[in-house]
């Protein structure tokens, strides 16, 4: 069957149509749900991960330093939540002294720095391992854990 010029060109643009169509679909995503800094859950396996950078003055001061760059602008110079842009986010940075990041393991606070939560990035492909473990380090001295106070014993 011959088709005439018009009737070819019709169909090309037809077809290129349908492209740019699929293409356009192709690129909208669906957001996924929001997810919560205590909704994230590290493996077994990451989460009794060793920390290989011993925690002295100079893993500290390295990781406060990643820390400035990268974390501040949300989690504030003291870790509160409460940075430069933390109220342009949907969702208020946490609060990184809370007591309740003392009982997590290196390894969770590592796999929750590499993995990012929305809206704080993943940071596995932009920090190296050491600079999330010097971090991991830095974290523990901003972390406020409430006194104890004695257990008295009945007399």
């Amino acid at each position: 069957m011959m088709l005439r010029r018009w009737q070819r060109i019709g169909m090309a643009g037809g077809v290129a149509l349908v492209a740019c169509t699929v293409s356009a679909w192709a690129r909208v995503t669906v957001d996924p749900p929001a997810v919560t800094q205590d909704s994230l859950k590290a493996s077994a396996r990451d989460a009794q991960k060793k920390n290989p950078i011993p925690p002295d003055e100079g893993s500290r001061a390295t990781g406060k330093q990643v820390y400035v760059r990268n974390c501040m602008p949300c989690h504030g110079a003291t870790g509160k939540g409460n940075g430069p842009i933390a109220n342009r986010q949907d969702k208020r940075p946490m609060n990184l002294t809370d007591s309740k990041f003392a009982k997590e393991t290196d390894g969770t606070l590592f796999w929750k720095i590499s993995n990012g939560h929305r809206p704080m990035p993943k940071f596995e492909n932009s920090l190296p391992a050491e600079s999330r473990w010097n971090v991991v380090n830095y974290l523990r001295t901003l972390i406020v854990v409430p006194p104890t106070t004695p257990s008295t014993k009945p007399k």
